[in-house]
């Protein structure tokens, strides 16, 4: 999936996948937990992302977030493109487009199990094998020699 900011009347797709995410947490040290809960409670409520909460430390990790989406996005779109912008060029696309960039958030995080969910950790399929296989072990019962 691919959406879209307009900056200096031009409009950049943004992708806000994995490629973005480990840049992001590769460039910051940080997690995306925080940006993520907001936007699945957002989309939950039916309401506006609530970014009251983040602290100015917070606000300073859209920069990278927003360049490695940027490149995520015109990698989808075109892989041969390369963008226009610079890493430093991001304070300015965020003045203008800060609230369509943080808007998309909801749509990236869309949660079919929804926003009560958000801290479990989901199951991989070979978790769910070994907890069927011990339960099926528990049932079957012992018999005595």
């Amino acid at each position: 999936m691919v959406e879209f900011i307009n900056f200096n009347n031009k409009k950049y797709p943004i992708r806000i996948q994995y490629y973005a995410l480990v840049k992001f947490k590769a460039e910051t040290g940080k997690s995306f937990d925080s940006l993520q809960k907001a936007a699945l409670k957002a989309q939950k409520d039916g309401s506006d992302l609530d970014l009251s909460g983040l602290d100015l430390d917070e606000f300073s990790m859209m920069e990278p977030l927003l360049y490695y989406s940027l490149i995520s996005g015109l990698k989808a779109v075109d892989k041969k493109a390369k963008l226009d912008l610079e890493r430093d060029d991001m304070f300015d696309v965020l003045e203008e487009c800060y609230m369509e960039f943080v808007g998309t958030f909801s749509k990236f995080f869309a949660d079919e199990k929804g926003a009560e969910d958000i801290g479990k950790k989901s199951m991989t399929i070979r978790q769910k094998k070994r907890i069927e296989t011990k339960k099926k072990k528990s049932i079957i019962p012992k018999t005595s020699q």
